[in-house]
Order: structure tokens, then C-alpha cells, then sequence
């Protein structure tokens, strides 16, 4: 997943349809990397979305060094193998890049993200899969100029969807909430906390009466604070959320995922440690994760039960000089770090995650050829009984 507020770790001088089978590939109990397409140039995953164990939708960025232009990026997985499927650009525009993607059916998916004009204006990009193929869907903007990016989708029913972003050139950001009616997208009041920056990175659902959204506000000497969002079906508000560290580390809530009212889950960092907060029905809460080697991120979560929690994202792996996929674990009592598979000896990082019956698959980018060569997406996968 793609935040508004975007955090990267560094090494080296590096930052880091389709047919659908009766029946699933068997795989294991453990995290492997996934053979992926070849894409032309580079590019990697930002979020991943299933409907079931045989359709699930990753979605991203690709730059094409012939023209010279982003382009968004659709892979599916059929239960078997990954495969690129095409999807539409901005009009117009030098580029484009999708950031989040939920998937309620096999015949109803969206995906949400920005495409900037050649003027440098960046503006909302909404595309949606009718089971056949990948349309783009008029979305509106917000501030003056008009503008916006969207960062994450979640889809409730067929009438029923939000994205979430923010808004804002030339000003400090605001936050930005769209709502999918079954015919057109509107824009959603939405508050912020204080004049400074304001940005939402994902959006999770109980709900159609109880939605979150996660995302980051910036105090007066531009420190990062979570910033947390409920939709209680009549307006949104802001609920206290609290930081952690020292008053000058950086808080930045990237994901959230939901089991229920009062079981609710949202992941970041914070300064170079990993941050995970709870709700259980009345507050939020700072909760211990661990950090492997004191530098690393939780860039998404996805909640399954209350003791089968999943977050994924990096660490830096002092001694191969390199980040490393991050897989964390909450079982009911605490995190623990989970075994998780790379790809070359380079920089590996997660940004999505995603479950359905029996399977989970993770997102992120790689650097390939050794660390010399390009971005190129990464995929993981575990299975369950």
C-alpha cells in the first residue's frame, strides 16, 4: 500500500480477465516468493485484495523507459500463477500509478490511485473490473486547483464503496473521502486535525455504519501524529489516537484492518521502529511490536480473527547491508516475527497483504539483478489449513 505520507529505508544509497481454476495450487505453511510476470522497465506492487483463494487482484506502478511515462500496473492471481492484465491510465497523462484495490467479487473489484497532467496537477484515478475488464471511472477532486490521490478502497456492496487520500497543491494537504453510491463517486466531508498537513492512507470496514480511516496530521513544528477517522454512518469524525516514542518521532498510521466493532487494528512506524494500535470499542491503544534490528516498518495489516493478526512490511538487515521482508504475527497475547521469504540479496520490502480461505499473499518491490538492476514487483504467499 502507497501512503499519502511516504516512508521508505534506506541502504546503500537505495530506497527501498484471466481464467479461473476449479482449484487452488497447493503451497505451504510457510512464506515463499512467488514467480511473477516480466514487466517491461520497472515497477513494483502497493496492495493486494482477494475475493477468494482462486481471484485476487495486486496492483502498482510500472515506468516504461520507450516512452518514458508511469503507467498503472493490474496483476491477477487465479489460484495458480500471477498474470499482468491490462488497465487504463490517466487521460493524458506522463503518469500514472494505482494504490490500493479491494475485491468483493470476482466480477466487482476497484482500484484507486493518481495520475499527474502534464501540468503537474495530480488528480484521482478510480478504475473498476466488471468481471470482463478494467475501466476507468470518473471520480471528482477537491481545493482549488482541483487535485487529489487516493491511497486505499473498500468495498461493502455494489452501491457501496470509499476511497480515501488526500488534496491539496500549493497549501498544506487535506484530507480527502470519496463514496461510491452504485452511480457516481462524491466527495465525503471529512475533518483534520489543526492547519498543517493532513493525509489518509487506508481504509477498513465493519460496516456500512461503522468504516475507519487511517492516516497522518502534522503538529505546528511538523512532527507526524496518527490521525484516525470513524464513520458511524451519518458523518465522519476524528477519534483520539495516541503516538509513541519521543515526542519528536515520527507517527504515521499506514493500514487498518477490522474483525469488529471493538477489535480493530491499524500499523505504521514510528521514528524507525514498527507501530501497532488496537481499538477495542472505547480506545485506541499503543500496542508492542517488534523492530528486528532497531529500523523497521509495518506498511499493511489484515485482521482475520482476534488472535490471527497479519502485518507485513521491512527491516534493515545490517548484515547483508540490505532491507528484508518483515512478517509479523499477533496470536491473541503478542507480535512475533515470522519467517519470510526475499528475492536476490538486495533491498526486499512489503506494502500489501491480503486473505482469503486457506491462503494469504503479501505485496511489495525488489531491486533485481544482484541490487543493480531495476524495481520489479515481489509477491509472497503462505498457506493455512
Amino acid at each position: 500500500m502507497s501512503a499519502v505520507v511516504a516512508t521508505s529505508l534506506v541502504v546503500g544509497g537505495a530506497s527501498i480477465g484471466a481464467a479461473r481454476p476449479a482449484a487452488a495450487r497447493v503451497c505451504g505453511a510457510a512464506w515463499t516468493a512467488a514467480p511473477l510476470p516480466a514487466i517491461s522497465g520497472s515497477g513494483g506492487l502497493e496492495d493486494v485484495a482477494a475475493s477468494s483463494p482462486t481471484d485476487a487482484w495486486a496492483v502498482g506502478h510500472r515506468y516504461d523507459p520507450g516512452d518514458q511515462e508511469g503507467h498503472t500496473l493490474i496483476e491477477h492471481h487465479d489460484g495458480t500463477s500471477w498474470t499482468i492484465t491490462p488497465s487504463a491510465d490517466g487521460p493524458s497523462a506522463p503518469q500514472s500509478e494505482l494504490s490500493g484495490v479491494a475485491a468483493r467479487t470476482s466480477a466487482d473489484a476497484w482500484a484507486v490511485g493518481s495520475f499527474t497532467k502534464a501540468n503537474d496537477l495530480i488528480r484521482t484515478l478510480v478504475e473498476r473490473w466488471d468481471g470482463s475488464s478494467w475501466t476507468r471511472v470518473k471520480s471528482p477532486n477537491a481545493g482549488q486547483p482541483a487535485g487529489g490521490q487516493l491511497s486505499a478502497v473498500v468495498a461493502l456492496a455494489a452501491d457501496d464503496a470509499w476511497a480515501v487520500g488526500s488534496y491539496g497543491q500549493g497549501s498544506p494537504s487535506r484530507t480527502l473521502i470519496e463514496h461510491w453510491d452504485g452511480t457516481a463517486w462524491s466527495v465525503v466531508p471529512s475533518p483534520n486535525k489543526g492547519p498543517f498537513p493532513n493525509a489518509l492512507s487506508d481504509v477498513d470496514a465493519v460496516a456500512p455504519d461503522d468504516v475507519w480511516a487511517v492516516g497522518t496530521w502534522f503538529t505546528k513544528a511538523f512532527d507526524d501524529r496518527t490521525l484516525t477517522l470513524h464513520w458511524d454512518g451519518t458523518a465522519w469524525s476524528r477519534v483520539a489516537s495516541p503516538s509513541a516514542g519521543p515526542a519528536s518521532a515520527a507517527n504515521d498510521l499506514v493500514s487498518v484492518s477490522a474483525v469488529a466493532t471493538d477489535d480493530v487494528w491499524a500499523v505504521g512506524l514510528r521514528g524507525l521502529k514498527t507501530l501497532a494500535l488496537h481499538w477495542d470499542g472505547t480506545a485506541w491503544a499503543v500496542v508492542a511490536s517488534p523492530s528486528p534490528e532497531g529500523i523497521a516498518d509495518l506498511a499493511a495489516v489484515v485482521a482475520l480473527a482476534a488472535d490471527d493478526v497479519w502485518a507485513v512490511g521491512g527491516f534493515v538487515d545490517h548484515s547483508a547491508n540490505a532491507v528484508r521482508t518483515l512478517v509479523e504475527h499477533w496470536d491473541g497475547t503478542s507480535w512475533t516475527v515470522v519467517a519470510s521469504a526475499n528475492k536476490g540479496p538486495s533491498d526486499n520490502h512489503l506494502w500489501g497483504i491480503s486473505a482469503a480461505t486457506g491462503r494469504l499473499l503479501a505485496v511489495g518491490d525488489r531491486f533485481s539483478g544482484g541490487g543493480t538492476g531495476p524495481l520489479v514487483p515481489l509477491t509472497l504467499e503462505r498457506c493455512v489449513p
